[in-house]
């Protein structure tokens, strides 16, 4: 079994200059890279035209990404725990990264 691989999903409707439609991280434990499913809430029109978006992060990376959000939820929310952002910058915040993607159009018909 192996280590196991980290992705983030985005799709955005027409432009990547606007918010995703869709846009979250995932741990693949389970299959460890070989094959696994991502699925939307499909409220797409015809003729809508999709960029979707698959990044490989490393695990520093998305541990980043999980503590930020974390710490986000946990913002002005009195009954939440503090969460520490998880960084690897010394003297900062932040990851030193190399982002890797796979992005294909689709245009729904």
């Amino acid at each position: 079994m192996g280590v196991g691989d980290y992705y983030r999903l985005q799709v955005h409707r027409d432009s990547i200059s606007t918010d995703a439609e869709l846009d979250y991280d995932v741990e693949d434990r389970l299959n460890d890279g070989t094959r696994f499913t991502l699925g939307s809430s499909y409220r797409f029109d015809p003729n809508d035209t999709l960029l979707v978006t698959l990044y490989h992060l490393d695990r520093p990376y998305y541990l980043f990404r999980q503590s930020v959000g974390d710490a986000r939820n946990a913002n002005g929310n009195p009954f939440s725990q503090p969460s520490a952002i998880k960084s690897t910058v010394e003297g900062g915040v932040g990851v030193f990264t190399v982002l890797s993607y796979d992005r294909k159009q689709i245009i729904i018909r």
